[in-house]
């Protein structure tokens, strides 16, 4: 189960300032960088503060490699306790990413995909993120009607020009595609579209820029989509020039944690975010 592609194609906003506010240190841990593992630590601060993980990972069900591995990074973290162990068997548990060289964020979030859902828990979990498209495709000849259900763990949003993440997610995606039509009989031009069916409690949307200076300004507060409950923003993880550094939104407001180094203060939009974590507020 892959991430889908939302297209993006609005020119209606203009490019934001890359300025960042004045933050302030604080005495809370974080974690060690064991070398390149920037993109380890800013995922696992996103994934640990999340309410619907943490509930996830107070039950008992069976667990096993990186499911067994994330409960126990996650109960650790809520316990106030740093364990490098586990940041080491995360590594061990994902050979594909090589040690020592950077990654993106993304990299290691899929494997977390794909490897979650060969247990109980693991399952358990990733029905946290699971959500539904319903795909619906118009034949421009003969205006015959399909209709597929392809589901989601994380959405993709890609911006080949500077715009917003609402506009994007508000509009049903719709492109022209070559269609082999039932009812024709034979090679046609469709309209293809695909609108939210089934929400997850906690939506990931990833960014993908066709051009490092392009902006995707997302909402900090309520992501306002048609016909879906309100999502608040969780956490963000921003990437740029190889290091990663997650914001996190607690009780006491935005902290932003850069492997060891945690501060606090306001968060603004960032033109290098890449992943964000909105949880259903219902």
């Amino acid at each position: 189960m892959g991430a889908l592609c939302v297209a993006v194609n609005d020119k209606s906003s203009k490019s934001l300032t890359s300025n960042r506010p004045a933050k302030r240190p604080t005495q809370l841990p974080g974690l060690p960088n064991l070398g390149h593992t920037s993109y380890l630590n800013a995922v696992l601060q996103c994934l640990w503060r999340l309410k619907a993980v943490q509930e996830c990972c107070g039950n008992t069900e069976p667990a096993e490699g990186l499911a067994a591995t994330l409960r126990a990074f996650v109960r650790s973290q809520q316990a106030g306790q740093r364990n490098v162990g586990l940041l080491l068997e995360f590594l061990r548990s994902t050979p594909q990413l090589m040690v020592g060289k950077p990654h993106a964020a993304w990299d290691f979030l899929n494997c977390l995909w794909s490897e979650l859902e060969g247990c109980a828990f693991g399952k358990a979990l990733c029905s946290t993120f699971h959500g539904k498209l319903l795909y619906s495709t118009r034949c421009l000849s003969c205006q015959a009607l399909g209709m597929r259900v392809t589901p989601f763990l994380t959405l993709s949003v890609e911006c080949t020009i500077n715009t917003t993440l609402e506009s994007g997610l508000n509009s049903v995606l719709a492109e022209t595609v070559d269609w082999a039509c039932e009812s024709c009989e034979g090679p046609e031009t469709s309209l293809d579209s695909a609108q939210l069916t089934d929400f997850p409690r906690v939506l990931v949307l990833r960014l993908i820029r066709t051009s490092p200076a392009l902006l995707i300004r997302y909402p900090l507060d309520f992501l306002n989509m048609n016909k879906t409950p309100a999502y608040k923003l969780a956490a963000v993880v921003i990437e740029r020039e190889g290091h990663a550094v997650a914001e996190v939104l607690t009780d006491q407001g935005w902290l932003e944690v850069n492997d060891e180094d945690v501060l606090e203060g306001p968060t603004v939009v960032s033109p290098w975010a890449s992943l964000l974590f909105y949880e259903c507020c219902l």
